[in-house]
């Protein structure tokens, strides 16, 4: 890997970063806090993001929601594994940013729990264990976790960071998230090319809009760092209203298949679901309508939930053909 580059504060940024580092010193390390910090900075809480998309292109490739060995290696694969080494990799080279990044104050790199050489070995061990896994289901699968692999390299590394080019990053999760963790799962049972395009297309509106207003979350580090990411290329209020727009086309679509019956989708599944396609697009735009000030997580946090309850329900009556009464 190059070595993370470092730059020394500017006179505007100093009270930022003081206060930061005053609530760092006043973190108290404990067993449960050193714990904590070391998944945390693996991207713990982020993990369900890849693993949901691979549960969903496996469950509808399978057409059954009974687990078997091959969905239990797989989520380990996309989540701690190869999610654990893209987490790692991009922290190793975001310690400029992330010392203003408040989200980050528990960073096992930050607290000094770990330090870059260890955060490095650690990615490393996770991605290698990760592709010699992919190896167990088939040479497709192997080349799709890569791909996974290869965009989080692009994503992170300073000498192409995507992350920091406003359209692209949003493009990376797209991709990563949307198109290539759906297929991954699908790929164990069908070929990937057989993936339904349509249901594809909604995975990767809703990802996109669920991604967009993470870059206004932390829009103030990224610009300290010179990071020119979506939200500060188009602006916060603009990032937010093209992630409505992306959300809002993602749940549409499913509503969409449901009324035609478009494959895996039925009308039957949207009299139960529909709540969890109405209400994302409902809450986001409520709850962002003034982005100054805004806790981010808690919105997005209910969005997420609610979807992945709805996507739930519509997996169990798809793979069992059951319709509650």
């Amino acid at each position: 890997m190059p070595e993370p580059t470092n730059s020394r504060s500017s006179k505007s940024e100093e009270p930022i970063l003081k206060s930061h580092k005053d609530k760092i010193a006043e973190i108290r390390v404990t067993p449960q806090l050193i714990l904590y910090s070391i998944l945390h900075t693996c991207g713990l809480e982020f993990w369900i993001v890849s693993m949901g998309p691979f549960f969903i292109g496996w469950c509808i490739s399978k057409e059954s929601m009974i687990l078997d060995w091959q969905i239990f290696i797989g989520v380990a694969i996309v989540g701690p594994l190869i999610g654990g080494f893209t987490f790692l990799f991009n922290e190793y080279f975001d310690k400029k940013s992330d010392m203003y990044n408040i989200r980050k104050i528990t960073s096992a790199l930050i607290v000094g729990l770990m330090d870059l050489n260890t955060i490095r070995a650690a990615s490393i061990i996770l991605l290698m264990a990760g592709l010699v896994l992919s190896l167990l289901f088939s040479l497709t699968f192997f080349l799709l976790i890569l791909a996974m692999v290869i965009l989080s390299i692009l994503y992170s590394d300073p000498r192409t960071k995507l992350k920091g080019r406003g359209g692209m990053d949003l493009l990376v999760n797209i991709l990563g998230l949307g198109v290539l963790c759906p297929l991954a799962g699908w790929s164990i049972y069908n070929p990937p090319l057989e993936f339904p395009p349509i249901y594809l297309f909604t995975i990767m509106m809703i990802i996109g809009g669920l991604y967009a207003p993470t870059t206004v979350a932390d829009y103030d580090a990224d610009k300290i760092a010179g990071y020119r990411t979506l939200a500060i290329v188009l602006g916060k209020k603009q990032t937010i209203i093209l992630g409505f727009i992306l959300l809002t086309l993602g749940c549409g679509t499913l509503i969409l298949m449901g009324l035609f019956e478009i494959f895996p989708f039925k009308f039957e599944y949207l009299v139960w679901v529909w709540p969890a396609l109405v209400l994302p697009p409902a809450i986001y735009a409520y709850s962002f309508r003034n982005i100054e000030n805004l806790n981010f997580f808690w919105p997005l946090f209910l969005i997420f939930y609610i979807q992945g309850a709805g996507t739930f329900i519509f997996l169990l009556m798809f793979s069992f053909d059951w319709i509650p009464f």
